[in-house]
């Protein structure tokens, strides 16, 4: 569940709503070294690793990446969800433009501090709300996975455009690398037993009764 302020609600419901868009990406995919999660017999009871996170605030398994923001770079966003056949599988896809007049986001520039980064499969999460007056508020409207290669665009590829899919897109197309057995279990059940193998908890998803 994710909660707004008021100030946000109110420049929702007015006739000018300024736009705020943030977005960050790992380019690196390593794994961030401040988060530990709780291991039994292992870990401290009441330390620093994780085992529990308020609902409003949940740490993810997307949060254990190295996280880079390219706020300053955006130039815009889209994103949406359709239903993906024959699976039926409902994905969210993003497509992020990023100002690339400096060549960073050029895969073969050897002068980019991002060389040989630039591949597909990069974790990009990307926000969007208000600012008015100093004041900005955004929240989380996408987290996935990027698809190929950048595409570019604009003179000498000024513009740079990752187009990314989200973790249930990457499940659909993904082989499961174990034997699941189930018997006797409702739908939500059997749906859950499968995430669960992807390394999704529970509080990530909502699967309705049946």
């Amino acid at each position: 569940m994710i909660s707004t302020t008021n100030v946000f609600n109110a420049v929702a419901d007015g006739t000018i709503r300024p736009l705020a868009l943030n977005a960050k990406i790992s380019f690196t995919k390593q794994r961030s070294l401040s988060v530990d999660w709780f291991v039994l017999d292992q870990s401290e009871l009441d330390g620093s690793d994780i085992l529990a996170t308020d609902p409003d605030d949940s740490i993810q398994l997307w949060d254990a990446y190295e996280w880079e923001d390219y706020t300053s770079d955006v130039i815009g966003m889209s994103w949406s969800r359709s239903v993906e056949f024959p699976y039926n599988v409902q994905s969210a896809f993003c497509d992020l433009q990023l100002n690339n007049t400096s060549q960073k986001y050029t895969y073969d520039n050897s002068s980019s501090p991002l060389y040989g980064n630039i591949l597909p499969k990069r974790p990009m999460r990307t926000y969007a709300g208000f600012k008015k007056s100093g004041y900005i508020e955004t929240v989380p409207v996408f987290v996935g996975l990027t698809q190929k290669m950048p595409k570019y665009s604009g003179l000498n590829d000024s513009t740079a455009t990752f187009s990314a899919h989200d973790f249930l897109s990457e499940i659909a197309d993904t082989q499961l690398n174990q034997t699941v057995m189930l018997r006797d279990v409702r739908t939500d059940e059997a749906i859950a037993t499968i995430l669960d193998t992807y390394g999704m908890d529970a509080s990530m998803y909502n699967l309705a009764h049946g």
